[in-house]
């Protein structure tokens, strides 16, 4: 056993001296080389090797020169193919620096190297040295995310022939431009004239972005529980009514029982400022709107407390007395408190000439039936105009006026308000000398 040992000590001293020896060999033959390469040196496809510094300088510069003026950057994100031109963000190769790995292979540390350039039948690639404009690149990406950038989509919910109908959400996606710019110098470093490929699983890289709007968000929103319908009689009202449809549909409120962010309480006006700049107070295409919106409200079942109306002075005629709704400049504003468990959605709709306001919540909340009557009328005052044009004893009527009213609206046996419009006065032309009757009076 002690013999056995004595020459496996023996074989592996020889060993160590023969590496010695050659290592002692190659890099005398190194040295003795000068600043010359061994042959089958690369930096790309340019073959450096049997040349000194100067002369494999000026042939990576040749080399690459070419490659960068004309040529692209390939980057391949999510399956489509890009390309970036070099040129765009000033690449070039820094050849003195590339060459430079002629004066490491000296020491020990490359002595591998110089084993696989002095004995290695195949090619030894050397990668080039690259500088490149890093604030131009990142520009470069920036244009280019704005043609991949997906923005994210909310879930929404809607009306479509009285059905309530739920879109879910998407997610979208972002390029993570430093850290691409990072991964391209990287790419650029090792050279190589394979794309750059980034998909999402370069979570890094490509970056996922939330919609903001979930639909569980719309999980209270079953049903709906009302629904009012206003007929447009005026076209100049029209444009007015569309804003303000538009305003007010697909706004939700928080329930009293529900838990969470979000808004219960409605302002009539402050949605209005948000949507229209040149928001006038006193425009009657709003009130058809307010009007029907308070109606559909007290169909709903919204606590009559937590709602704020102001009636109109005289009653309207697209909607029955008691259910107006003014918006004016002087506190004439509909707000409201949902003050149901759950919550409820708005959608406005004008079709056909008809605003529909419909108010979606849930399977649990009651559906009510309002009743208007009229507990009084009052004639309307007349104004009398003398007209030298007319015959004594002939009257045009210029204006029938309109009667004053007292009326009641209740939600099914709750007492909802007691309202009264004041007459509209009639305007008769009568002709000089006329007498007037104590009916006419």
């Amino acid at each position: 056993m002690s013999k056995l040992r004595k020459t496996a000590l023996i074989f592996i001293i020889i060993l160590i001296q023969s590496a010695l020896a050659v290592t002692a060999g190659i890099v005398a033959l190194s040295l003795a080389a000068a600043d010359t390469l061994p042959s089958g040196i690369y930096v790309g496809d340019a073959n450096i090797g049997g040349m000194g510094k100067m002369e494999a300088s000026k042939a990576i510069d040749d080399y690459f020169a070419a490659i960068f003026s004309k040529g692209s950057i390939k980057i391949s994100i999510l399956g489509v193919d890009y390309k970036i031109p070099y040129a765009d963000f000033d690449v070039s190769v820094d050849s003195s620096s590339t060459v430079d790995f002629m004066d490491e292979w000296r020491s020990a540390a490359y002595i591998p190297n110089l084993i696989e350039a002095y004995f290695g039948k195949g090619r030894l690639n050397i990668h080039p040295v690259i500088k490149y404009n890093e604030g131009k690149l990142r520009q470069k990406l920036i244009e280019l995310s704005k043609e991949i950038n997906k923005a994210p989509v909310d879930a929404s919910i809607s009306i479509k022939d009285r059905m309530l109908v739920r879109k879910v959400e998407t997610l979208g996606y972002a390029l993570n431009v430093a850290g691409i710019a990072e991964a391209i110098g990287k790419h650029l470093s090792a050279y190589t004239d394979s794309p750059l490929k980034i998909d999402n699983k370069a979570s890094d890289l490509i970056q996922t972005v939330d919609a903001k709007i979930k639909l569980k968000e719309f999980a209270d929103i079953e049903q709906i529980v009302s629904e009012y319908s206003t007929e447009i009689a005026e076209p100049e009202f029209l444009s007015s009514i569309r804003l303000a449809a538009k305003a007010i549909d697909g706004l939700i409120f928080t329930g009293a029982g529900s838990t969470g962010s979000g808004s219960t309480e409605f302002s009539f006006i402050e949605i209005m400022k948000d949507s229209d700049k040149n928001f006038q107070n006193d425009n009657e295409g709003y009130d058809q709107v307010a009007s029907t919106l308070y109606a559909a409200l007290l169909s709903a079942g919204i606590e009559k407390y937590d709602i704020t109306r102001l009636r109109h002075k005289l009653a309207v005629e697209y909607i029955k007395p008691g259910l107006d709704a003014w918006i004016s400049g002087n506190g004439g504003d509909l707000k409201f408190r949902n003050t149901l468990q759950h919550k409820i959605a708005i959608f406005a709709d004008v079709a056909d000439n008809r605003l529909t306001i419909s108010l979606a919540g849930s399977l649990r909340d009651k559906r009510y039936d309002l009743k208007v009557e009229t507990i009084q009328k009052f004639s309307p005052p007349v104004v009398y105009l003398e007209d030298k044009n007319l015959k004594t004893g002939e009257k045009v009527v210029l204006s029938p006026g309109k009667d004053g009213l007292l009326v009641r609206v209740t939600r099914n046996s709750e007492l909802i308000s007691e309202d009264r419009y004041e007459a509209e006065k009639a305007i008769v032309q009568i002709g000089p000398g006329t007498v007037l009757s104590e009916e006419d009076k």
